[in-house]
């Protein structure tokens, strides 16, 4: 998973697009995950990870905690 950085007129403001795998149950993401964000030069950030699920009716999904 991973991200692209994209820079903007606006000073300061970038654009920040993930990557998103969709399939016939629903979609998955990851909105932030720290080392990623350090690879498109983000690395002054806390915070470590955070992901979004989206299913269609009559799907479970699993999560994990590591």
């Amino acid at each position: 998973m991973g991200f692209r950085r994209v820079d903007t007129p606006l000073d300061g403001l970038i654009l920040i697009q993930p990557d998103v795998f969709s399939d016939s149950r629903g979609h998955f993401l990851e909105i932030f995950h720290a080392e990623a964000f350090r690879e498109i030069g983000l690395g002054h950030l806390q915070f470590v990870q955070d992901n979004l699920s989206w299913s269609t009716h009559g799907v479970i999904r699993g999560m994990h905690f590591q």
